[in-house]
């Protein structure tokens, strides 16, 4: 299996353990009245069109198809500054996104915010990619880890953790509710 595979699958996988904790918080609504299997079930059909994207290499498509409208309407050449803005907005987007749901998220549904962030984090990361800023790619791209591609170890580790979260939030509500 090559890397493409392997992050494909990690993404289903993520996926499928986001709807599992979907599944079980929705049996367990009548016991913790602070469950919300909708999180779950919406972060797993992210997860899930992102192992689609990843699978069908819907990125390089949009990828090209971005190169060819700046090229076909001249602005090529001056790529580089609308790249540099959409991946500032993006990391902006993802601090303000995090900070509003960190102080304005009840406290009973904070503990869905690890799954958020991660979620949200390999959202940002697939459209950084996706803009292919050079200076970014340079070091996503060349720089290897143990022979491995930086940007294969971050998308891995992103989705090792966003496997194990749905399972350690199921502890982590349990020991939340006997602190209570």
């Amino acid at each position: 299996m090559n890397s493409n595979g392997l992050r494909t699958f990690g993404y289903l996988v993520a996926a499928a353990a986001a709807i599992v904790a979907g599944v079980r918080e929705h049996r367990s609504r009548t016991v913790d009245s602070a469950a919300w299997p909708a999180f779950w079930f919406v972060a797993g059909a992210i997860l899930l069109t992102m192992a689609v994207a990843r699978g069908s290499d819907i990125g390089g498509f949009l990828a090209d198809a971005g190169r060819r409208s700046a090229r076909s309407g001249g602005w090529y050449s001056r790529r580089r500054r609308f790249q540099e803005n959409v991946v500032a907005a993006l990391g902006a987007a993802m601090v303000i996104a995090l900070a509003v749901a960190a102080r304005w998220m009840p406290a009973s549904r904070r503990r869905y915010l690890p799954e958020a962030f991660i979620v949200l984090a390999l959202a940002v990361f697939a459209g950084v990619r996706l803009v292919s800023l050079h200076q970014v790619d340079a070091l996503l791209y060349r720089r290897r880890v143990e022979g491995v591609k930086l940007d294969a170890v971050i998308e891995l580790a992103g989705l090792g953790v966003a496997i194990v979260v749905p399972f350690s939030h199921r502890l982590w509500s349990r020991v939340l509710a006997s602190a209570r």
